[in-house]
């Protein structure tokens, strides 16, 4: 008995080359694309955590210290016709101190004099 020879079939033709460098290029858009969101988050929260940070920071007057001193002084002068003149001067100090201190996160405070 023979056998009659196996058919004769033809190898599917390969596939055609893709174009140089369009992969790549699509690789490089996404990354770049992915490296500006993940940039933009990152600046957010440090921005976020900066005003945070800012608004927890309270400044009180503890106490307010204030001098005022007054100098009155009256001197009569007699005039050129023989008339009398009083002149009245007066001088003011005034001198204000507040002690302030600056509260943040760490309880730890801080006094100034202003």
């Amino acid at each position: 008995m023979i056998l009659p020879p196996p058919p004769h079939t033809i190898p599917p033709p390969p596939p055609p080359p893709s174009a140089p460098g369009k992969g790549t290029t699509i690789v490089v858009v996404v990354f770049v694309s992915c490296t500006g969101v993940f940039f933009v988050a990152i600046v957010m929260a440090a921005l976020w955590c900066f005003l945070k940070k800012k608004k927890k920071m309270v400044r009180k007057a503890e106490n307010v210290h204030i001098d005022e001193h007054r100098k009155v002084i009256e001197s009569k002068v007699q005039g050129s016709h023989g008339t009398e003149t009083e002149i009245l001067s007066v001088c003011v100090d005034f001198l204000c101190q507040m002690m302030t201190s600056l509260v943040g996160d760490s309880g730890i405070s801080k006094k100034c004099v202003a």
